[in-house]
């Protein structure tokens, strides 16, 4: 089996998430100190295992009634919070006053990466490769390019989970609209409400995500790839040659040039889709996102995606929308997915392909009417020498 080490940076913020019923709810999960600006993420199982009965029976009420904010300043006043009680905490001038989607953690308490994240994120530029280098047109024949499931490409394709080693942060995301005669617009509220002006309170969602370093340390962690599952490094070729389509167009004869060819196609893909979303979001223009700081790090990000033969930007996580999911195999440029699909929607899960979830954050330079705007989900990964 060939194996091969990977290093792994995020460069913009990174969410993966959990269940819902594992988000971080305010006065129980997270505490906002408004004047200082801080969020306090709490450990409220070793919280709630440190009561007496007494103070347990007190604060059953509070938390079957849902009434964190009372449970909260019942354990402020008591003076029951400990550091040991407190997971992280994280500087942010805006409060989220309702709760916050928590990233994935493994059973240890580390934040992670799951392979599974990386395999799909992977998987999708592959079909996109393989589609457009297909001849074919419309709905992608998956089983075609890929296999059936018991001889499916991916199957020899294994990916392990990603530990990284710092805490994650509390991160706002807003919703960009690209709305008719070329506007760009902010989603205010759930139905309709889309604005010109950009407004930090309505309709934000929040989320922990991975740091890219801008506002704290730089997150970075290592995994493993492997060709080939149990057969050796020429198994594939050797015992597969004949069940599984479009083998050589993906993977070299051993696993040196299968990783090679990994990252380079996993660059072009990158490359190319950054490249459509500067035009989309030159061409839907927005007051907000005019500043050059926005484009400028789309600008940059394609540059340090395409700055070393052995590393390359893979896009994951949330808040991606159509793009994790298809792998933009079907379009050439995002305008026109976006024009063509505006009056053929059939229902609201229908696909417009106009929104994008962008994360917006103040930078810690003593001027805190700065904001940051920029697409989540970067990260680099780097080959090592094994």
């Amino acid at each position: 089996m060939a194996i091969h080490n990977l290093s792994l940076e995020i460069i913009t913020p990174v969410h993966v998430g959990m269940g819902r019923e594992k988000n971080y709810i305010k006065g129980l999960d997270f505490i906002y100190n408004k004047a200082q600006g801080i969020y306090t993420i709490l450990l409220s199982d070793k919280l709630l295992s440190s009561l007496s009965g007494s103070e347990i029976g007190a604060v059953s009420s509070f938390l079957s009634n849902g009434a964190f904010d009372k449970f909260n300043e019942y354990v402020k006043n008591k003076k029951l919070l400990s550091d040991e009680m407190f997971s992280y905490k994280w500087p942010s001038q805006y409060e989220c006053n309702d709760e916050i989607k928590r990233h994935i953690q493994d059973g240890l308490g580390h934040w992670l990466i799951p392979g599974s994240s990386l395999k799909g994120s992977i998987r999708g530029i592959l079909l996109s490769h393989l589609y457009n280098n297909s001849g074919q047109h419309g709905a992608i024949n998956e089983k075609a390019l890929l296999g059936d499931i018991e001889n499916n490409l991916m199957r020899f394709i294994q990916i392990s989970d990603c530990v990284l080693n710092t805490t994650p942060g509390i991160y706002p995301v807003k919703i960009f609209s690209a709305d008719p005669n070329n506007e760009g617009r902010w989603k205010h509220q759930r139905n309709g409400g889309h604005r010109n002006d950009f407004n930090s309170k309505d309709f934000v969602t929040y989320y922990e995500m991975l740091n890219d370093g801008v506002n704290s340390e730089p997150t970075s962690g290592e995994f493993r790839i492997s060709f080939g599952n149990w057969g050796g490094d020429n198994f594939l070729f050797d015992k597969k040659r004949n069940e599984i389509p479009n083998l050589s167009k993906i993977f070299g004869h051993n696993g040196e040039s299968s990783i090679r060819q990994l990252i380079k196609m996993i660059k072009q893909h990158t490359d190319n889709f950054l490249e459509k979303e500067i035009k989309f979001f030159e061409n839907y223009a927005n007051s907000a996102l005019t500043n050059d700081t926005f484009f400028d790090e789309l600008r940059w990000l394609k540059k340090e995606n395409m700055r070393e033969e052995k590393s390359c930007l893979l896009r994951l996580g949330a808040n991606e929308g159509w793009h994790s999911i298809t792998g933009d195999w079907k379009f050439d440029s995002f305008i026109s997915a976006t024009e063509n699909n505006r009056n053929n929607l059939n229902g609201r899960m229908q696909k417009a392909y106009k929104t994008r979830k962008i994360v917006f954050d103040w930078k810690p330079d003593g001027n805190d009417d700065i904001e940051r705007f920029v697409l989540p989900g970067f990260v680099k990964i780097s080959h090592k020498n094994n």
